[in-house]
């Protein structure tokens, strides 16, 4: 049987109002909510010996060992170094002053390379306040792929800022902590 136009014309006028045939969406489900899992705690914050400053040989300049604690870019040092430091650049004004940020491989590789970016800057920063010119620090970051010690055990020596002397190559460099 063939429906023509008529036919549906009836069909369809025939149904009462309340009859008609009403869509709506099903109901919505309760959200779930999960709670987000718990970061693993940060290392205890461990006592970060101040390395000893020991007095340059020859004409070097006095370098000496910048170390941090996990996570931060507060240095610590010998404050009479730094004194000794810039003594030595305003005696050579040509001297460049090469400030290396480095980082333990705790965390992602983006987040160390900002710290260790951080760390240089902290550093420079403290040779810019006592009238070094910008133009004379180089600052350069490495984040954690320049350890000294590749275990995990001593990563806390990785945590450091290298001082050098740009084209100062016959002069020893300080131990590290």
């Amino acid at each position: 049987m063939v429906a023509t136009i008529a036919d549906m014309r009836i069909l369809f006028s025939s149904r009462a109002p309340q009859e008609r045939v009403q869509l709506r969406p099903p109901p919505l489900a309760s959200p779930v909510i999960t709670p987000l899992p718990t970061p693993p705690p940060s290392p205890p914050p461990t006592e970060v010996p101040v390395p000893a400053f020991s007095a340059p040989a020859a004409d070097c300049a006095p370098l000496f060992p910048i170390t941090f604690e996990h996570n931060s870019a507060i240095p610590h040092f010998d404050p009479h170094a730094i004194i000794v430091l810039v003594d030595w650049l305003q005696a050579h004004p040509d001297a460049v002053l090469v400030i290396d940020g480095h980082a333990d491989s705790l965390g992602s590789a983006v987040a160390n390379f900002g710290l260790s970016q951080r760390r240089a800057n902290q550093v420079a920063s403290r040779f810019v306040a006592a009238n070094i010119p910008k133009g004379r620090i180089s600052r350069r970051a490495f984040g954690q792929y320049t350890p000294i010690i590749g275990t995990s055990d001593s990563s806390g020596r990785n945590r450091r800022v290298d001082l050098s002397i740009a084209g100062a190559s016959n002069c020893p460099l300080p131990e590290a902590p």
